[in-house]
């Protein structure tokens, strides 16, 4: 009989009743030491004052709820999940990656399948928000919205069945940035910035700060935006986190780099000087901890900023720095579109040969990794380079070949449009190149 006591305890704190017996227990033990000896008055306010401490806790641990086990909040491990599910999501999201599509669309059906059965309903959501990043990057608007509109309503389950959760929401608002729901993601930010201070967890906080400034760049608030990286990044400073400081920084120099669009608004609140500034101040905190691939993309995207302000020899200089690191890393995929930026520079330089040679060696690459879409993408600039100079039947030879591959890729609109560049004839290309970019 004794053997059982420990087990009929842990069933009884299971429910409020079981709860309340146990404690009725305790009392009436209580009572019987207190009382043997009714010439001790004392005694009797110590066991009143037992007494009504012990009835409060009842009260309080009575009205315990506890979480059904299956409801998953998102970023907790689930030992009763379906762990073949998690890594065909995981090699899901390396396909995506590396420019794998077919092998990544099979990859994400089959973990969505496999989330269905355990009704995870968070991971099955996880699942298609990466199945419409990959059907984004493929240009695919329609079937991306579809899959991010399925994500959102079984974030939304979630939320509703159970405690509202700072990551959750996290979640749903970087999936209503995928959306381009700018202004419903800045408010589901704000509440999962306040979740987080309120549970005094200063990366969360940090994490939604940073979410919230790219979109108030994305809406044109400049101030609120700095505001918010400025923020963020103390936040990681309190934590010793550099790397999320260097993120925080990476995107405030993306966000400044972007500002305005016009010369005029660039040096009035000085976007492109600040953008310099963050991508340096990036690119120290990432060399301190050793991130080469932070600071191999800071350096990539300077140089594109560089680029497009006709800084030249500072853009060259930027994606030099970045190839270096890339080929040291290595990160091949990487290397291939830091040289097709490359191209596109040389080619707006009328640097043709230089040019030529950016963009065969990105060619070699993304054929080398099986990239498709990397190598359509890089023989159509080979097309038009060829057609710049008046060699169009080299040309149309590029542009077939990148037209098969857009068609095997199953994106019809961009086969159609470079059999359509194909058939123009190079006076016009070389018409449209002069009027597109500024003469050097």
């Amino acid at each position: 009989m004794w053997k059982r006591v420990p087990s009929i305890i842990a069933g009884a704190t299971k429910s409020p009743l079981g709860i309340w017996a146990i404690l009725i227990c305790a009392l009436g033990g209580t009572g019987f030491f207190f009382f043997r000896d009714p010439e001790t008055p004392i005694t009797f306010g110590i066991y009143l004052l037992l007494f009504i401490g012990l009835a409060i806790f009842a009260v309080a641990a009575s009205r315990v709820k506890s979480i059904p086990a299956k409801q998953k909040l998102v970023g907790q491990d689930d030992p009763n999940g379906s762990p073949e599910a998690q890594r065909l999501f995981h090699n899901a999201e390396q396909y995506r990656l590396s420019g794998r599509i077919d092998q990544a669309r099979t990859a994400y059906a089959e973990a969505r399948t496999l989330y269905k059965q355990v009704q995870d309903r968070l991971g099955e959501a996880n699942t298609l928000v990466g199945l419409g990043d990959l059907e984004g990057r493929l240009w695919r608007d329609d079937e991306a919205r579809m899959a991010y509109a399925e994500a959102r309503a079984l974030y939304k389950q979630v939320l509703k069945e159970q405690p509202v959760e700072a990551e959750t929401l996290l979640s749903l608002a970087n999936l209503e940035r995928r959306l381009r729901g700018n202004h419903m993601a800045r408010t589901v930010y704000k509440k999962a910035r306040a979740l987080y201070k309120r549970e005094q967890n200063r990366l969360g906080e940090a994490n939604a700060l940073v979410g919230l400034g790219e979109v108030e760049g994305s809406l044109g608030r400049v101030r609120p935006a700095r505001r918010a990286f400025t923020k963020a990044r103390a936040l990681y400073n309190q934590e010793q986190n550099r790397s999320g400081e260097a993120e925080a920084l990476y995107s405030l120099g993306i966000m400044e780099s972007r500002l305005g669009g016009f010369a005029f608004m660039n040096w009035l609140l000085g976007g492109k000087r600040d953008a310099r500034k963050a991508f340096a101040e990036a690119r120290a905190l990432y060399k301190q901890e050793q991130n080469r691939k932070g600071e191999a993309d800071t350096f990539h995207t300077q140089g594109v900023l560089e680029s497009k302000a006709g800084r030249k020899e500072q853009a060259r200089a930027a994606f030099a720095d970045a190839q270096t690191l890339y080929k040291q890393i290595p990160d091949r995929l990487a290397e291939a579109n830091l040289l097709c930026h490359v191209g596109d520079l040389e080619s707006r330089s009328g640097r043709n040969a230089q040019a030529w040679t950016a963009y065969t060696e990105a060619h070699v690459i993304f054929k080398r990794e099986r990239h498709r879409l990397g190598e359509a993408a890089v023989l159509a600039s080979l097309g038009g380079l060829e057609k710049s100079l008046g060699r169009d039947e080299q040309a149309k030879q590029y542009f077939h070949q990148a037209a098969d591959l857009y068609g095997a890729i199953g994106l019809k609109k961009q086969k159609e449009q470079i059999l359509g560049r194909a058939a123009t004839s190079s006076s016009w290309s070389a018409l449209k190149r002069w009027l597109q970019f500024p003469r050097q």
